[in-house]
């Protein structure tokens, strides 16, 4: 195990969730209604079929605001080689790029193919644009350095491995920054085969 770099922890984490909206009337308006419906089983807000739209729900429109918010995480390992695109010397450090991946809020231009630079926000652009105007992605990016050596977790049993970087991820997460989760998780158990 090289470093976090590698591709299994150079950790573009992205943990697609419900779509978020600042909207106080979406649950009310939008996901009551369905919740009754055989139809609801094929909605894209449930836990078998991930959000494929931010513009409507079967014909409904949804808030204005209404974007699908995704994380991107960057590790490191303590002992990593700092490089001049990437460098160790600090817990929030990153790649140099990180703050050049996506768009933090939704952009409301009218012309879909215009709405985000895909120069400095080109994960919004590419999925706005793939869609024509109806996904919007919109997140925010985050940089960790684990406090252990790359050695340290290589010598871990393989089948704990994975499970205590992201143990260390996420207290590191919470010990570096002020993330409000529930714009990310704002998924609920509604039965034993989804979420709503």
């Amino acid at each position: 195990m090289k470093s976090v770099k590698i591709l299994i922890l150079s950790l573009l984490v992205l943990i697609p969730l419900k779509i978020n909206s600042q909207n106080s009337l979406y649950d009310k308006c939008c996901l009551s209604n369905y919740s009754n419906s055989p139809l609801v089983i094929n909605s894209p807000f449930d836990g078998l079929y991930k959000p494929n739209r931010t513009d409507t729900l079967y014909g409904s429109p949804l808030p204005y605001d209404a974007s699908f918010r995704i994380l991107i995480i960057f590790v490191q390992f303590k002992d990593d080689i700092s490089t001049s695109s990437w460098p160790n010397d600090n817990d929030t450090s990153g790649p140099t790029y990180k703050d050049s991946l996506i768009s933090n809020l939704k952009n409301f231009n009218n012309n879909w193919w215009d709405a985000y630079d895909s120069h400095t926000e080109p994960i919004s652009d590419y999925w706005l644009e793939l869609s024509r105007g109806r996904f919007h992605i919109t997140g925010s990016v985050y940089s960790v350095v684990l406090d252990s050596n790359a050695s340290y977790y290589a010598s871990l049993i393989e089948w704990e491995r994975m499970k205590i970087i992201n143990e260390h991820i996420w207290i590191k997460l919470n010990q570096l920054y002020s993330i409000t989760w529930p714009d990310y998780d704002n998924w609920s158990y509604n039965d034993a085969t989804k979420k709503i």
